[in-house]
């Protein structure tokens, strides 16, 4: 049965993305050639690539814009006022454990993300820019309760987590799935608590037997 003109063109675009996942995760947006690392996977002709995109730049910033906000809810959700205090060490477990989580569910998306961040086409450095700053807001919103001290040290905090993930991206993924697996149980605890005592201070919340102080810092 031949599907109509609009299923068809979702489902050429739905190929195009899936295929460029594959591409510009493993080869980079300026290494891939659109022909043989796209269109031929993909089994799409040139002109219905054209009729989708203007060019493999603008498939790559679909991928990103489409991918971004997934990944966000996967690992920062939106939750409900808090009807109970919690530790630093059970927010930044849980979310810890949701991005390497995420890391083996769509490990070819975050490696595209880190490996643009140095492409200097003004609407790739556009989208990493945009995307950097909506993961700021999430990390935020993690550790926003704990901080005890001023906006400066939130954000400082928050710098650090965000240097420290995309090392853990690269790193990570370039594990081969028997040493991913080995490390699975262990590695997301042993990162949690590297973060909780390196931004603890930083943003002076208590520790785990500590009373919560009834006023903010300084």
């Amino acid at each position: 049965m031949t599907l109509p003109v609009q299923a068809r063109s979702t489902d050429t675009r739905r190929r195009l993305i899936e295929a460029g996942i594959v591409a510009f995760s493993q080869r980079g947006h300026d290494a891939v050639n659109l022909t043989s690392d796209v269109l031929e996977p993909a089994g799409v002709s040139v002109g219905s690539f054209y009729h989708q995109f203007a060019d493999k730049t603008e498939l790559l910033i679909a991928i990103l814009d489409e991918a971004a906000d997934e990944r966000l809810r996967a690992v920062v959700p939106s939750t409900p006022a808090r009807t109970e205090r919690r530790s630093l060490e059970s927010d930044i477990g849980e979310a810890v454990e949701r991005f390497f989580v995420s890391l083996d569910d769509e490990g070819h998306l975050w490696r595209i993300q880190v490996r643009e961040r140095a492409n200097t086409e003004p609407r790739i450095q556009e989208r990493i820019r945009r995307g950097r700053v909506t993961w700021r807001t999430g990390i935020s919103r993690i550790i926003a309760p704990h901080n005890r001290r001023d906006d400066d040290a939130l954000a400082l905090a928050v710098e650090m987590i965000v240097a420290l993930c995309v090392g853990l991206i690269a790193t990570y993924l370039d594990l081969t799935p028997e040493q991913r697996s080995a490390r699975r149980r262990s590695l997301p605890a042993q990162v949690a608590s590297f973060i909780c005592d390196g931004i603890r201070p930083m943003i002076g919340a208590p520790g785990r037997s500590s009373a919560w102080p009834v006023q903010r810092g300084r």
